[in-house]
């Protein structure tokens, strides 16, 4: 029996059996393929889906939290502006109150004063006929040179025209000279030049009304004889400085006045006229101008012999000078005093006389590098 394998018997299936469960099987492996297929389409579908439908992340949305705290601060701020304008606008109305509220008293008192005035010209009426004292000044005659002062031109006045202050100086008061309308305006004028500038003065004049208009004209510089029309002209040779005209006065033709010749050696150009009264006119008074050339060799500047000639020919009367000094000095405006300035500051202590410019009202406008200067000064 040894070596012998026996076989175990083996079951025979009918073909039609195996054919059928082949058959099963293929269509088992049929039906897994095709699901495992649809779903590899179905993911390459979701895959293509989503890439077409693919948009852009959104930003985040601030928060309202934050949104809400900025409007309340921004509507902080504007609540406080509105209080700090209107708190501002009270105080300018305030401020505006108080200085209409100065300004009423002040022309209370002026009224007053002129009014107290009026009465000592009727009081004094009597006297004057006699010679004895010059009537009052009104106080029409200072105010209206401050008018017109602030009306003059700026070209004018950048050239050194001013309209002479009168009555600042307790002194003038009781001399001062009158027109038939209360007051007298003089002008001062550096025109460097009147030829040229006569055509704009006149254009400008015709701008302002008769009483504004000035009845003396000092010039300075005016370099030649040249008249204007309604005045008459007082214009000697420059013989200590050898040029043609370095000065000049215009009078109003209704005016009445005299000139008068100083006897004293000096290198300084003046010219003095006595203005004499007549047409309403009712005390006399002098009018000195002076030219006074640039520091050079051989001039010796002297203003205190030329000063004290002047105020003896005026005496007792008003003397009103004007001129081109060229001094300079800090009481007019200059940052330093030169030898001529301090003589003639001194002189003008010693005399006793008023400057009537103001510290830092210059008369030539600088260009370029040149400094505003006041080279023209006013004094009585």
């Amino acid at each position: 029996m040894a070596g012998f394998a026996v076989e175990a018997p083996t079951k025979r299936v009918p073909m039609e059996h195996t054919s059928a469960a082949a058959e099963a099987e293929i269509n088992m492996l049929d039906v897994e393929g095709s699901t495992v297929g649809s779903k590899r389409e179905n993911q390459s579908a979701v895959q293509a889906y989503g890439t077409e439908n693919t948009q852009e992340p959104k930003r985040p949305r601030s928060n309202a939290k934050k949104v809400d705290m900025f409007e309340q601060m921004i509507d902080k701020l504007v609540d406080e502006t509105e209080r700090m304008f209107e708190m501002l606008v009270m105080r300018l109305n305030e401020s505006d109150a108080e200085r209409n509220a100065q300004h009423a008293t002040v022309n209370t008192q002026l009224l007053a004063m002129n009014h107290r005035i009026e009465d000592l010209e009727q009081r004094s009426s009597c006297s004057l006929h006699k010679g004895s004292m010059p009537s009052l000044p009104s106080l029409a005659f200072r105010q209206s040179s401050t008018e017109a002062l602030k009306s003059m031109s700026p070209t004018l006045e950048r050239k050194g025209c001013m309209v002479s202050k009168l009555l600042q100086h307790p002194r003038m008061t009781m001399a001062t000279p009158r027109v038939h309308n209360g007051r007298l305006i003089v002008w001062q004028w550096n025109c460097r030049g009147f030829k040229n500038k006569k055509a704009m003065l006149m254009q400008y004049m015709k701008t302002l009304s008769k009483k504004k208009l000035p009845d003396v004209i000092a010039l300075q510089e005016p370099y030649g004889h040249d008249k204007l029309p309604g005045y008459a002209t007082h214009c000697p040779f420059a013989e200590s400085t050898g040029r043609s005209i370095t000065m000049c006065i215009l009078v109003r033709r209704r005016i009445a006045f005299v000139e008068h010749k100083l006897d004293v050696a000096s290198d300084i150009d003046n010219a003095l006229i006595e203005i004499i009264p007549s047409k309403g006119i009712t005390a006399k008074f002098f009018v000195l101008n002076v030219y006074s050339a640039p520091s050079k060799k051989g001039l010796t500047h002297n203003f205190d012999c030329l000063l004290r000639e002047a105020m003896a020919k005026a005496a007792f009367k008003p003397l009103l000078i004007y001129g081109h000094v060229n001094a300079p000095h800090t009481h007019w405006g200059y940052g330093n005093a030169s030898p001529k300035g301090r003589r003639l500051a001194e002189l003008v202590d010693d005399l006793g006389l008023t400057l009537l410019n103001e510290s830092m009202s210059h008369t030539i406008i600088g260009q370029g590098v040149c400094h505003d200067t006041t080279p023209d000064l006013s004094m009585c």
